[in-house]
């Protein structure tokens, strides 16, 4: 530790030490947290995660199969291909 803050740590005692180290880890955690999280969602985002999702109304044939639970994706693929 710096020799500045050893007086007043001496003064303090024990206790000034422990509430300044947890207020260093909650400074710490707080920092964390604002740079792991996400950023909010604009009102007008658009999920590109399905293509109804985006507007489009076309889906591939393999694809609106295996939604139907006909079969995979690739087995639909093959059946395309016959």
């Amino acid at each position: 530790m710096k020799t500045a803050f050893r007086p007043l740590l001496r003064r303090l005692g024990p206790v000034a030490l422990t509430l300044t180290l947890t207020l260093a880890a909650l400074l710490v955690a707080q920092h964390l947290w604002a740079y792991y999280t996400r950023a909010p969602r604009p009102e007008n985002a658009v999920s590109t995660a399905h293509p109804s999702a985006t507007g489009a109304t076309t889906v591939r044939l393999n694809t609106r199969m295996a939604e139907l639970g006909m079969c995979s994706r690739r087995e639909a693929d093959a059946w395309i291909e016959q």
